[in-house]
């Protein structure tokens, strides 16, 4: 079941939002509930309360409390949630990225870019229930970390780091080994030393790759065209 908030004071957006959501997921293609909010203090009560939901679709300005102020209390208690930014105000995407979000979408393009965006947040979902993970195992511990839960990876001395969702771990390996287990087309080399998952790339601008968690990674020269293409082309699947 796919939660979903929609936050926003104008009534005829809010209709607008829901009917392209149920538009998205007609009949049985995926279960899902809709919680539409015209009162962003409303809203915020409720996530105050523990309210959770997999995909919040925000207003950024609304009278009381904006979309940002929102975004800021959904990240103090759900880390993971996709916040998808609904403005007619592009130039608040820096701020927007300091919070996690996901995506930004001009409201005179919502028929165009929002089922999009579902329909990415939903290949993500559906991959969090596969099953493929890479195992660390040594005589102190065994560990088993999901491929899609890993932000990137990078070499440290004899060991590999693995950055995810959860912390770090580390093994006692080489980066290629590493990389042929994962056998993934979403990752990729984007210097010698680093390994990026591209299911968590948000933007990718001169030489560097901008994460979903607000991590900024730089690209060495020789890997910048190879990056935005694999990116470019793993974004248009």
């Amino acid at each position: 079941m796919i939660r979903i908030a929609i936050v926003d004071d104008e009534q005829m957006i809010s209709q607008q939002l829901e009917a392209q959501v149920e538009e998205y997921f007609p009949g049985d293609k995926m279960e899902k509930e809709v919680f539409i909010f015209t009162d962003p203090v409303e809203f915020y009560s409720k996530v105050e309360q523990g309210e959770r939901f997999e995909i919040y679709l925000l207003d950024i300005e609304m009278p009381g409390i904006g979309g940002m102020e929102l975004a800021d209390k959904i990240r103090e208690k759900d880390r993971s949630g996709y916040l998808l930014f609904i403005t007619s105000h592009v130039e608040y995407a820096v701020e927007g990225y300091e919070r996690n979000a996901y995506r930004f979408i001009p409201k005179s393009l919502l028929a165009e870019k929002l089922p999009l965006a579902l329909r990415n947040i939903v290949e993500e979902l559906e991959e969090r229930e596969d099953q493929r993970a890479y195992l660390i195992q040594n005589s102190l511990r065994c560990e088993r970390i999901p491929f899609h839960a890993i932000l990137y990876l990078y070499k440290q001395g004899k060991n590999v780091i693995f950055v995810t969702e959860l912390g770090t771990s580390q093994d006692r390996t080489t980066l290629s080994e590493v990389y042929q287990a994962l056998d993934e087309e979403s990752f990729i080399y984007i210097d010698r030393g680093y390994l990026v998952n591209i299911r968590h790339v948000m933007k990718v601008k001169n030489n560097e790759v901008f994460l979903r968690d607000g991590t900024t990674l730089y690209i060495s020269r020789s890997h910048v065209q190879e990056v935005k293409s694999r990116i470019s082309a793993y974004w248009k699947k």
